[in-house]
């Protein structure tokens, strides 16, 4: 999609209108055609955006400027990837970096890399989802037992798929570990 337009910017959203938001470059797929701290006015039509948060967009030139829609924005960890020449849309892979354990309770710390974009956390007493956004590296989450015992958690993560990725292609990763709550 980015190469097929030729430009692309990552920034910062500076302001938000039903008709355009503007956008601050912080890094561009085509640096001739949008330079970096360059304030880009960027017609569309509800775009998903959030003020002074962070975004990635594919451009679409006219003889007014540029234009999007909805399907050309992409989150922002992704084009930052796609500007600089890598895959946007890597595995994703997690692993438990560590446990505490405190009376019935554990709090695990998840290192995520790739495109992570949702989680599932079985504990053998309860299944949580999380979406999470492209991008998270860590996340702590807390599971309570009802009773003492041994307990094994496992984790999946799902990611690859989705806007700027090919569409409809989920990839997952596991990991696992065994909490035992004395």
């Amino acid at each position: 999609m980015l190469a097929a337009t030729g430009v692309g910017i990552n920034g910062r959203v500076l302001a938000l209108a039903e008709e355009h938001i503007d956008v601050l470059a912080e890094s561009s797929y085509a640096p001739d055609a949008v330079g970096f701290g360059e304030r880009v006015r960027i017609r569309g039509k509800s775009l998903p955006a959030t003020r002074n948060g962070r975004i990635g967009i594919v451009l679409h030139r006219d003889a007014k400027g540029f234009t999007a829609d909805f399907c050309d924005v992409i989150p922002a960890s992704r084009m930052a990837r796609a500007i600089r020449g890598v895959n946007p849309c890597p595995r994703p892979t997690v692993r438990v970096h560590k446990v505490v354990v405190d009376g019935r309770s554990a709090r695990m710390t998840l290192a995520f890399t790739g495109d992570t974009t949702s989680l599932r956390i079985d504990s053998g007493v309860r299944i949580r989802r999380i979406p999470i956004g492209p991008g998270v590296r860590s996340m702590t989450v807390t599971n309570t037992f009802p009773k003492a015992g041994t307990y094994r958690v496992a984790t999946r993560v799902g990611g690859g798929g989705g806007p700027g990725c090919r569409p409809g292609f989920t990839r997952t990763a596991t990991a696992g570990t065994t909490i035992v709550i004395a």
